[in-house]
């Protein structure tokens, strides 16, 4: 089984590998409100709002699903890596131009199998996690990311003490 997280959960375990990342609950200044569910997307679906923290809980009351407030963290650039867990390895796909067109934008994204030194921490982060997937889209030139897609293997849960009894399998969500 695999267990998919929504971003503030996702957010809550790059901490202990020291990945910087939007601060979580900001009540002031320009917000990212984004819907807190464990799928990606959310941008083009509508789900994710850049306002001023003021006008957060009008933006909830009409997405009407749980939310995560972050800060606002101006950049010009947005640039994308995934991690796939593989029979051969860790698949990685990259590209400098990431954010909501990557679909389109496909051709542009390079495969290896070979670790690069610049997502060091994020290898670290995805093997010690026994992640199955990792998406990060967007990130920043300083390799900050604003979005996060988690996988975690389910049956590597007895090696997890700190993974949160509420984080459940997709099989257990889709039940519901």
């Amino acid at each position: 089984e695999v267990m998919k997280l929504p971003e503030s959960a996702a957010f809550n375990r790059v901490d202990k590998y020291g990945i910087s990342h939007p601060k979580i609950g900001v009540k002031t200044g320009k917000v990212v409100v984004k819907a807190d569910l464990a799928l990606g997307g959310k941008k083009k679906a509508g789900l994710v709002k850049i306002c001023d923290a003021s006008e957060v809980e009008k933006i909830k009351k009409e997405m009407g699903v749980p939310i995560v407030v972050e800060e606002f963290i101006p950049h010009e650039k947005e640039s994308y890596v995934a991690f796939k867990a593989a029979r051969e390895g860790i698949e990685t796909y990259y590209s400098d131009e990431g954010g909501v067109d990557i679909e389109q934008n496909w051709d542009k994204v390079k495969k290896t199998l070979d670790q690069l030194p610049q997502f060091s921490q994020f290898y670290k982060f995805f093997q010690e996690e026994d992640a199955t997937y990792l998406e990060i889209n967007p990130y920043t030139d300083n390799l900050m990311p604003l979005g996060v897609v988690l996988e975690l293997d389910d049956s590597a849960r007895y090696r997890h003490v700190d993974w949160p009894s509420e984080i459940k399998t997709m099989t257990e969500r889709e039940k519901k």
